[in-house]
């Protein structure tokens, strides 16, 4: 009877978990592939390092000098939590579903997540002194025939 109940007991509990995973603004992630889950956790645990120079990279291009010093702080805490994670889906046998991974917070993969901190930013390009782009469109034929 002990046995039953706590067969029960964990059986609610991961019933509750494959639950609580389900992700109503992307349906296709709902979706339970326990071999790629447990692969995702190898790979992760194979390449959780790469995470302190991947750090070391965004945070220097995000705020320069003081880059060097937070590196380790934010690399430290991604790289535990891709551990976390990992480890999680490989003991759970890849029942875990998106589990903790996400678009804003920590990227199933760490080549996923952002390296460079202005990749995808609208800043314009800057213009060097005195140099103005042409506008040819704007050109008209006569004024171009009088400069021939």
């Amino acid at each position: 009877m002990r046995k039953l109940s706590l067969i029960l007991i964990a059986a609610v509990l991961l019933s509750q978990n494959l639950m609580a995973t389900v992700d109503t603004d992307n349906p296709e992630r709902n979706t339970i592939n326990p071999p790629y889950a447990i692969m995702r956790g190898v790979v992760n645990l194979c390449t959780f390092w790469l995470e302190y120079p991947r750090c070391l990279v965004y945070d220097y291009d995000r705020m320069s000098p003081m880059g060097i010093f937070t590196f380790p702080f934010t690399g430290t805490f991604y790289g535990l939590a891709r551990v976390f994670l990992s480890v999680g889906d490989i003991a759970l046998l890849g029942f875990t579903g998106p589990s903790g991974y996400s678009e804003d917070f920590i990227k199933e993969y760490v080549w996923q997540m952002p390296w460079n901190a202005y990749k995808d930013t609208n800043k314009p390009p800057q213009k060097e002194m005195g140099e103005e782009p042409v506008d040819f469109d704007k050109l008209e034929k006569n004024n171009i025939n009088s400069l021939l």
